[in-house]
């Protein structure tokens, strides 16, 4: 099969019409690809940039809270310093306190303890002549006692004496 001339004409200028168009369309996707890469390019600086200046202000803002976390430690360390220095001067102080309180009732308890002590001795002295009173006044009664006896005896012998003697 051939193909008349005028066929092949009008194919091969589509064909070439063709072309021009896809030419003309390469190119604009060509220039749409550039402007879309400039675009991306152009995000991907200004994306650096912005990350620049937030690692500077990140640093910025860890060194200001490292900082501050310094200054409350030391602030914490201070309190606790001064807490536990006026703790322990209050803690002495109380010792003092309870020392002179312990010394005070010791005293106390000794000035009573040698009042007792006395009393009782002087307790124990009092029995003590009362006891060598009585055994005098004992030693005496026994003496009548035993004279006593003695007279009776003899009186009751004497009685007895006579009794028998009368029927």
């Amino acid at each position: 099969m051939v193909m008349p001339f005028s066929v092949l004409f009008s194919v091969f200028g589509m064909g070439v019409a063709l072309m021009g168009l896809q030419i003309r369309l390469s190119g604009q996707v060509r220039d749409q690809i550039r402007g879309v890469y400039g675009e991306v390019k152009d995000l991907g600086g200004r994306i650096e940039r912005v990350e620049e200046r937030l690692s500077g202000r990140i640093d910025q803002v860890r060194d200001e809270l490292n900082g501050r976390i310094d200054q409350v430690r030391d602030e914490l360390n201070g309190r606790i310093d001064q807490a536990r220095d006026e703790l322990g001067g209050r803690i002495d102080q109380v010792r003092d306190e309870l020392n002179g309180r312990i010394d005070q009732v010791r005293d106390e308890l000794s000035g009573r303890i040698d009042r007792v002590s006395g009393e009782v001795k002087s307790v124990r002295d009092e029995l003590g002549g009362r006891i060598d009173q009585v055994s005098s006044e004992l030693k005496e009664v026994r003496g009548e006692v035993a004279f006593i006896k003695g007279h009776l005896s003899a009186a009751l012998t004497l009685g007895l004496s006579k009794t028998v003697e009368t029927p």
